[in-house]
């Protein structure tokens, strides 16, 4: 027997022995006996909605076949996003059919996760949050429309006040440079689209930095190759896909952010920049240096002085430069002087529409809730959308001390593990709420 013929007769005594000779089990297609008016079996019908990946919130359009999400696109209707879509937001479908979606309540009885039904876990939550008297606190993922006000309409019947906006990445530095110079303890609405000059510190805005979506958008019309194309410079300490997309990258050493941009203050001064502004608020902003020279303040940051006042040079012979900045409180504060001094600060930092992450507690504002919490006489802590036990430090060893916790989310996390009674609720893309990306 040839070797070709011996491997074709183990071959198929194989796939005898496994289907075991059995009969194809008959399938039946059965149509809707009262069709939805909005579904024709085998023709997508789109829906639109929110992405809710991240706190930029693009439009979305979700393509449904027979009740199932297949598909998640860009909404070109939209403002943020105007049809483009990041990878995240790509990825959401998989929240929908992800192995670790919660299938049924659970609460722990002597200290075992038992299930139970939905009778007896509402039942459950209304007794422990009425026998709590009002000393119950609520912590929620980022809210900011329908949703929001219904859980802080409930919270408020149950007489408690103590509600907590909690975002993992909050941008504390942004906000604290923004209420430093502007007075704003918020994240403006940025536009970029009508700059010559973009110079970024360690703000990656092609990644994953605020509004990913919206800003890629607006850099690719500042860069247009048919038009003006805007210069790029990219200053960080990490190659990023920001940084690669420049025309120059500077590295700088972590922690030399806010010298060298200290630097380019410091020659946009020497230059002459701001003569626009008021005498005392030029005078402010010198003030702010404390008499440091330019080229003292690049040393430090270990960069060339001649480099750092290419740069400078570079802004001042600009219409519209614009410096983006994060890392620390510092950086920022000197990227918004540096705005201040070019006059760009007003066209492209929007304060009257305040991104919807503006609403989100800072760290410092949410460790101190939970300190708060814990050292308190809190009976029952209800924990929205959110997985604290894992983002927020000390959250964990704090929520041991409360009698108390009830986790409502759609897929198993560390603070679900953590959590007395847990409440499965459908993902974002299959719920009705309401979300406003920026005021207006």
């Amino acid at each position: 027997m040839k070797r070709r013929e011996f491997l074709k007769l183990t071959g198929l005594t194989g796939t005898i022995v496994a289907t075991g000779c059995a009969e194809e089990p008959t399938r039946r297609l059965i149509p809707y006996l009262n069709p939805p008016e909005d579904i024709i079996p085998g023709k997508a019908t789109w829906f639109a909605t929110t992405c809710r990946q991240c706190p930029a919130g693009c439009g979305m359009l979700a393509k449904n076949r027979e009740t199932r999400m297949i598909k998640f696109e860009g909404n070109p209707a939209h403002p943020i996003n105007r049809g483009k879509l990041c990878a995240r937001g790509q990825a959401a479908l998989q929240d929908l059919y992800s192995p670790d979606r919660l299938a049924h309540p659970t609460l722990k009885k002597g200290g075992k996760v038992v299930r139970v039904t939905w009778q007896e876990a509402a039942f459950t939550l209304r007794t422990e949050t009425q026998k709590a008297g009002g000393k119950v606190a609520l912590l929620s993922g980022l809210e900011n429309g329908y949703g929001a006000g219904l859980l802080e309409g409930w919270l408020r019947g149950l007489g408690s006040e103590r509600v907590l906006c909690y975002e993992p990445i909050s941008y504390d530095a942004v906000r604290e440079g923004n209420r430093i110079v502007f007075g704003r303890d918020e994240l403006p609405a940025y536009d970029i689209s009508g700059c010559d000059f973009i110079l970024s510190l360690s703000a990656d805005f092609l990644e994953t930095w605020i509004s990913p979506v919206e800003l890629a958008r607006q850099f690719s019309e500042a860069r247009d190759p048919k038009g003006k194309k805007a210069g790029f410079v990219y200053a960080g300490a990490r190659l990023s896909l920001t940084g690669a997309s420049a025309d120059r990258w500077i590295p700088i050493r972590p922690g030399a952010e806010p010298d060298f941009t200290f630097a380019v203050l410091a020659f946009l001064l020497e230059k002459g920049q701001g003569r626009d502004l008021a005498e005392e608020e030029r005078a402010g902003i010198a003030g702010v240096l404390k008499g440091m020279k330019a080229g003292d303040l690049a040393g430090r940051a270990g960069l060339d002085p001649a480099l750092v006042e290419k740069v400078a040079k570079r802004i001042a012979g600009s219409e519209r430069p614009f410096v983006l900045a994060d890392g620390s409180a510092d950086t920022v504060v000197a990227a918004n002087l540096i705005n201040r001094l070019a006059g760009s600060a007003g066209p492209c930092m929007d304060f009257s529409r305040p991104l919807a992450l503006s609403r989100g507690a800072r760290q410092a504002k949410a460790r101190a809730w939970v300190d708060k919490i814990t050292s308190s006489d809190t009976q029952v802590l209800v924990i929205h959308r959110s997985n604290p036990a894992y983002s927020l430090p000390g959250f964990a060893e704090a929520v041991e001390k409360v009698p108390f916790t009830i986790a409502l989310d759609s897929t198993a996390t560390e603070t679900t593990a953590a959590s007395q009674l847990v409440l499965p609720i459908p993902t974002p893309y299959e719920s009705w709420d309401t979300y406003v990306p920026r005021e207006g």
